[in-house]
Parts: C-alpha cells; structure tokens; sequence
C-alpha cells in the first residue's frame, strides 16, 4: 500500500462531493463493497466520508469563533486595566489615610514613597550628569566666558591698509581725469590757439 495523499481541506470537500455523486450513479443497488479490506455498504462508505465535511466545517466555525473570543479578551482586558487604575485613583484621592489600608482589601498596593537616596548613588548620578555633559559638549556660564574667536593676521593686515587709506578730495579726481575727458571737454577756440607754431608760420 502507498503513502497516502491527504489533500487540503477545499480540495478534500470537493472530491468527496463527487464521489457522493458517483456512489449514488454506480453502486445505489449495491448492497456491500470491499474496499482496502474492509465491507462497506453505501451508505456506510459515504458516512466515513461525511464525517471528514463534518470536522473539516467545525474547525472552521471553531476557528472563527476562537478569533472573535480573542478580540473580545483583549477589549475586555483594557477595559477592565483602565477600570482598575481609576479605582485605586479614587480611593487613594477620597479616603485620606485610610486609603492605603483600603487599598489592601482591595488587593493593591499603595505607592511607594520616594526614599532618600544613598550617597553612592548620588555620587553615580553626578558622575552621569557630568559625562552627559561632556558628550554633548555642554558649557556652563563661566566656560563660555573663556571661549573666544580667533581673527587670522592676514584678515587683520587687510582691513587694516583699507581702512588707513586717506580719502581722495575732489581736486585730486579732478587731476585724474583721462585725455579723452579732457578732449571732450575742451572748446573749439582752445583748440585753434594750441596750434603749433609750424602751422602758424605756414600761412603768413
């Protein structure tokens, strides 16, 4: 006998369905069947394969029921969490000193004063707040204060020239002038009398 091919679950109901099918068309007037060794009538063959729909159907249903409970758990669980804070809230805010007392019949213990810590670890504390400091470069007033810029000396020498500079007056402007302001500038008679004197001689 070979191994078995167990299919899946869709695979299993649809071939059952047609072997119900086939048993119904071909062996309806069949009163027994042997098959792998054992005696079936019809109706018994098809029970085995029935039960198979049967189980596969309510672990689907159980399934789907299983995924609502576990939503409603989880819903339930933050509901009543919520519920439970508020309440120790209300006892510890309305009932004075007879809270913490209250709270123990209540199965909660009431919160812890905040002790008076040890000088190891104040010491551990401000060794951890000086190394977070030092991490993020973090300066006090008085170190800020030692902190300065620096200026280069060629920036210095630079803006020192510059700035060292007399200013031009205007008769110095005016001296610097290009020839061909002057040019412009002069008049036609200024012209003829700056003739030179082979030009003069030439015509007397």
């Amino acid at each position: 006998m070979g191994s078995l091919n167990v299919p899946n679950k869709t695979t299993a109901l649809a071939r059952n369905k047609k072997i119900s099918e086939g048993v119904d068309k071909h062996f309806s007037k069949v009163k027994s069947l042997t098959v792998g060794g054992n005696s079936y009538t019809p109706k018994s063959l098809m029970s085995v394969l029935t039960a198979e729909d049967d189980a596969s159907l309510a672990v689907d249903s159980t399934r789907a029921q299983l995924e609502a409970q576990v939503v409603t758990h989880r819903t339930a669980k933050v509901t009543a969490a919520a519920l439970r804070s508020a309440l120790k809230v209300y006892i510890l805010g309305n009932y004075g000193k007879k809270a913490v007392q209250m709270l123990g019949d209540f199965g909660m213990s009431a919160p812890k004063a905040p002790g008076a810590r040890t000088v190891d670890e104040k010491t551990k504390a401000v060794a951890k707040n000086l190394a977070t400091r030092a991490a993020r470069h973090t300066m006090g007033k008085k170190q800020k204060l030692l902190v300065t810029g620096v200026v280069s000396s060629t920036a210095t020498t630079a803006e020192t020239s510059s700035s060292s500079a007399p200013a031009a007056t205007p008769a110095q402007v005016a001296s610097a002038a290009s020839p061909a302001q002057v040019a412009s500038a002069a008049s036609p008679a200024q012209v003829a009398s700056a003739a030179t004197p082979a030009q003069t001689t030439a015509s007397h």
